[in-house]
């Protein structure tokens, strides 16, 4: 399915959101905790059996990228307007022009009911049982934060500065086009299509961002509702830039997904892919034991870490275990060339000593964003038979986050919960989080498909569990013992590596 939208601006620039760190950090007593209330969630729940029908239009060439006019925007200026009380399933396709062999489904009535399910509260897509994060509100603001956390890491929305500016170069013979796969809250597209405004920016994912806090949406920017596992040939030779970040959790096969993205990138395009490790490191990168309470290197930030990785391992349909694999698919794809990989080491807290102001703003970012990534596992973690009490313990241990400092980002305020305590408050416990990034071209010949069968590859595991762990697991989850190893070979960098 894809669904094509695109929200209507207003006057505001989302510019105006990126101040220096010292406006970001207040201390603030009196301002009242807020905390992720029922209300919150329950705008993301479906609204009900309207009966829909579906309306399969079939064109006749790739569907043009350009924008159909006004008359078939989206106004997004509140949340009821992405989500169930005013559906965008309500709301026309924009029309594709000169578009072949390529199926757009139009919805004629409320499919909300489609587009969300709710689980222990949380909002999910409905449309990939793999992805088992939440897409509401919440979690996209999560995503906000971390995608800043990014951006001071890389000075930047991106690395290999001279790479992605010469490909989206407005002296191209056409206009320059960039995807990004996995948007989800849609900031980076967004914000994309402010630094280019000549170019055509398309944030693709598995649910509509809600863009409610977005003051001003650039009218050369769109959003697409579609899975990425499935084919993307209709738009073959579209873009020069493609974007993936954060999205294994969402591939079933990410060897064969490398193969479907090159197919949309322009001979001499790039692409940029990042993706994040479920494992702490500690002050000497090595990987934090997820082991049982009492033993040796136990920390709940770990453990916590460790369950999540196991709840998603034992669901065997994702690609979270690819990113040791990422070199020898990439090395062996005809259809790219000169890749550059580089692994980053982000702190969890400010505890690291000879951080810069913008570096130690995006370690205060970086904790909050542990913090509140930890309740978005909270329905994952359920799902594989933990109990409430103990996730929540297991949160709250290891969770707290700067006492009563408020953090004043963008267009919303967080405030910390002030019951939790301990491991990110205190920073009893110094950890890195790592994420590895690689950017490659587009090679100048004709498309290549992948044609060899699937390899058997057994990956090791990507957290570092002890063998006390294992044995509790596969006592409380018999039926979930999948291989493991008691040690994980520490990572090659050595350094905090900046992309900037």
């Amino acid at each position: 399915m894809t669904l094509s939208y695109q929200p209507a601006s207003s006057s505001t620039s989302i510019e105006d959101d990126y101040r220096s760190p010292r406006e970001f950090v207040h201390q603030d007593d009196d301002l009242e905790s807020h905390g992720d209330s029922e209300s919150d969630i329950s705008m993301f729940t479906a609204s009900g059996s309207a009966s829909s029908t579906c309306e399969r239009m079939t064109t006749n060439s790739a569907p043009s990228i350009a924008s159909s006019g006004s008359d078939m925007s989206i106004s997004v200026d509140s949340r009821d307007q992405i989500y169930p009380h005013d559906s965008i399933s309500q709301r026309p396709v924009e029309e594709q022009s000169e578009a072949s062999e390529t199926s757009v489904l139009s919805f004629h009535s409320s499919l909300d009911g489609h587009l969300f399910r709710e689980i222990y509260g949380r909002a999910f897509n409905s449309q990939d049982d793999g992805y088992m994060l939440p897409v509401d509100d919440v979690e996209h603001k999560r995503q906000d934060i971390q995608h800043y956390v990014f951006k001071l890491h890389m000075n930047g929305l991106y690395p290999a500065k001279d790479l992605v500016r010469a490909v989206l170069s407005p002296k191209q013979p056409e206009r320059p086009a960039v995807l990004d796969i996995g948007t989800g809250s849609g900031r980076w597209a967004l914000e994309m299509a402010m630094e280019f405004p000549h170019a055509e920016v398309i944030g693709l994912d598995l649910a509509p961002p809600t863009l409610k806090d977005i003051p001003n949406i650039p009218s050369n920017c769109r959003f697409e509702i579609d899975n990425a596992n499935l084919p993307l040939d209709h738009y073959e030779n579209t873009f020069n830039l493609v974007h993936v970040r954060g999205v294994e959790l969402g591939i079933t096969d990410f060897n064969s997904f490398l193969y479907n993205v090159a197919r949309t990138i322009k001979p001499g395009g790039i692409i940029i892919i990042a993706g994040g490790f479920p494992q702490l490191y500690d002050e000497n990168f090595q990987p934090h034991p997820t082991t049982l309470e009492g033993l040796p290197g136990f920390t709940w930030s770990q453990r916590l870490i460790g369950e999540a990785y196991s709840a998603f391992l034992a669901r065997a349909d994702n690609a979270i275990d690819s990113k040791q694999f990422w070199a020898k698919w990439i090395a062996e794809n005809p259809n790219y060339e000169n890749p550059v990989f580089q692994d980053v080491f982000m702190p969890l807290g400010p505890w690291q000593s000879g951080l810069d102001e913008r570096l130690t703003y995006a370690a205060e970012l970086m904790r909050y964003n542990f913090s509140t990534l930890a309740h978005s596992y909270k329905p994952m973690l359920l799902l594989n038979g933990l109990t409430s009490d103990f996730v929540d313990r297991m949160i709250e241990v290891s969770n707290a986050f700067l006492y009563c400092t408020t953090i004043r980002f963008a267009n919303y305020v967080v405030i910390n919960s002030q019951r939790t305590t301990n491991e990110m408050r205190e920073l009893t416990v110094h950890a890195y989080s790592r994420w590895t990034w690689v950017w490659m071209t587009r090679t100048h010949a004709p498309w290549t498909e992948r044609l060899e069968r699937p390899e058997l590859l057994e990956p090791e595991p990507s957290t570092y569990f002890t063998k006390e762990f294992i044995q509790e697991r596969a006592q409380r989850s018999p039926q979930r013992t999948a291989s493991a190893v008691e040690s994980m070979t520490p990572p090659t960098t050595t350094a905090n590596s900046d992309l900037s």
